[in-house]
């Protein structure tokens, strides 16, 4: 049977609660009536977010100003991620994409033996006072807490009903739909409603929805996150260092540092992550408590007239920040579907989430394929087996580089460039069989990217005008 939308309740006020609202007011403007219930008495869990570059899809559908985002997010501009400690060589993964100008400078840079992406790739030249506007950058480090004031008032501005209020008790009707849901102050009923509660899963943990963990492959499932001051300058990147037990990452946002350690807590404690982070630091550092997670999805995160989006339907690990990328697919997914479906369309929808969320997991282990030692945690992560869905894959990808085509989805957040930066850093590709497949290119198709590798290096020569943090500034005070 055919069911229409013509109101919609979202329950959670974070970051995937507002992308959703966003994305489907959009689309429906008066035709879909949307209400999001928040509470202010649940804080958000971040102190820093990093972005993919599926924001700037967001962000263009929506028509959101760039400036006014840098403004009223304390944000800061994002161009990949650099990792450092993991055993090999230090590595960029970034957010530089070959493939719009030609995709077989990839092969021709590994085949000759050079950085896909250095350190300063993004940093010299490219920051002026012209960044900004001549530079196509929409990819952001932001200060949680500023960003979902931003989120909030925006939504406002464009006719989204945002109340204050505790959901108490959700009554499901006798085909297990949600009928309605109670509050400290009233009732809500609607025709939909979108679980964005995080881990509290409050309305699609009333749906017998099945969670399948991932700690079969990904073993970390603790984290504790703290704010560090403000630098001279900011990095273009989020630094991943590996630790001990696991990974720190460092988001720079304007005014301070967004911190967190990522573990697991079989082969340490607080105490002695605290120990270690404030050995790196050189201060004590404000670690409140411990957040402990089981990595995984939802089998299903549409269950009739209810679906999850956001940490209530998925958690990996903030690694590759693939949190807010995964909302903002499962919010466009959603609204070419939701104003008349029926169950056909939600078993598709289910499946292609699902092919999502496997691509976010492969991709994550991928990283783990590394060859620090040094503990006994990194040891024992040497005897965990890939998934079968990326073994098949790195069995293919002795003989080329990743395609685009090896995904089968198209909502997957990670494609055939992630990949190959990740592979190339961790030292996973065939270098022979990368040698013979550049050695086949005609002469003159190799002067053709020795122009263009030419070209790049004058970008990355190039004098650096202003700073990173001069920029953010000036953009700030330019109103």
């Amino acid at each position: 049977m055919m069911k229409k939308v013509n109101s919609i309740t979202i329950v959670g006020g974070g970051t995937s609660g507002f992308i959703t609202a966003l994305i489907l007011k959009q689309k429906f403007q008066e035709n879909i009536d949307i209400t999001v219930v928040k509470s202010d008495k649940i804080g958000t869990i971040g102190v820093g977010e990093g972005t993919t570059e599926h924001w700037g899809m967001f962000s263009d559908y929506i028509g959101l100003d760039r400036k006014q985002i840098i403004r009223e997010c304390d944000a800061t501009l994002k161009c990949g991620l650099l990792f450092t400690d993991w055993g090999g060589k230090d590595y960029m993964h970034g957010a530089y994409d070959f493939s719009n100008c030609d995709r077989h400078m990839y092969l021709k840079l590994i085949a000759e033996n050079k950085p896909l992406i250095a350190e300063d790739y993004f940093f010299k030249g490219l920051c002026s006072e012209n960044m900004f506007s001549d530079y196509i950058l929409n990819q952001y480090h932001f200060n949680a807490i500023s960003l979902n004031k931003f989120m909030i008032k925006i939504s406002k501005q464009r006719g989204i009903k945002v109340i204050d209020d505790i959901i108490t008790d959700i009554k499901l009707n006798e085909n297990g739909e949600i009928e309605n849901i109670h509050s400290d102050k009233c009732g809500y009923k609607s025709d939909f409603y979108i679980d964005c509660t995080g881990f509290r899963k409050l309305l699609i943990g009333k749906m017998n929805a099945e969670w399948i963990s991932h700690k079969k492959y990904l073993t970390l499932n603790s984290a504790v996150v703290f704010p560090t001051g403000d630098t001279e300058n900011y990095n273009l990147f989020t630094l991943s260092q590996a630790m001990k037990y696991g990974y720190r990452f460092r988001i720079p946002t304007w005014g301070r540092h967004g911190n967190g350690y990522i573990y697991n807590n079989n082969y340490t404690n607080v105490d002695d992550v605290k120990k270690e982070l404030e050995d790196i630091f050189k201060q004590d550092l404000d670690i409140k408590r411990e957040i402990n997670y089981d990595p995984g999805y939802l089998k299903n995160v549409w269950i009739k007239n209810c679906l999850s989006i956001g940490l209530s339907a998925n958690f990996i690990e903030p690694l590759e920040a693939s949190s807010i990328g995964m909302s903002i697919q499962q919010s466009f997914m959603l609204a070419n579907r939701i104003h008349h479906y029926n169950q056909a369309n939600i078993n598709e929808y289910n499946r292609e989430v699902e092919n999502m969320m496997i691509n976010v997991r492969d991709f994550v282990f991928l990283h783990y394929m590394c060859k620090r030692n040094d503990t006994d945690f990194w040891k024992d992560l040497k005897n965990i087996e890939a998934p079968d869905t990326l073994k098949e894959k790195l069995e293919i990808w002795k003989t080329r580089l990743p395609l685009d085509e090896d995904f089968n989805n198209s909502w997957g957040l990670f494609s055939s460039i992630n990949w190959i930066n990740v592979l190339d850093g961790l030292d996973l590709l065939d270098k022979d069989s990368i040698k013979r497949q550049y050695n086949m290119l005609s002469k003159k198709y190799k002067e053709k990217l020795n122009l263009l590798e030419r070209d790049i290096l004058y970008k990355v020569n190039s004098p650096r005008l202003i700073t990173h943090k001069q920029l953010i500034a000036k953009i700030r005070k330019d109103k």
